[in-house]
């Protein structure tokens, strides 16, 4: 992520087809290691996968949406949100 801090979200779209709505997201991801705000998100449904918000595997990430577009079905011209 230090090298290339972008990233591409896509919501929405649960593979039954083309024509399926979704969302896209460009966004610039930070890494946030504030210890507040992991005990802040932390739920036990959680430890199925990592141990405790003290986890170093337990990373938040802070994404800044740079463009959003919402998209009817695949083809479709996007709507810029």
């Amino acid at each position: 992520m230090q090298s290339n801090p972008y990233v591409h979200i896509l919501l929405g779209y649960d593979g039954q087809g083309w024509n399926d709505p979704y969302v896209e997201i460009e966004a610039k991801a930070l890494i946030e290691d504030n210890k507040e705000l992991k005990e802040t998100f932390w739920n036990d449904h959680l430890k199925e996968w990592i141990n405790s918000p003290d986890d170093p595997n337990y990373v938040l990430l802070q994404l800044t949406p740079e463009n959003i577009r919402y998209f009817e079905k695949a083809g479709s011209e996007p709507e810029e949100l």
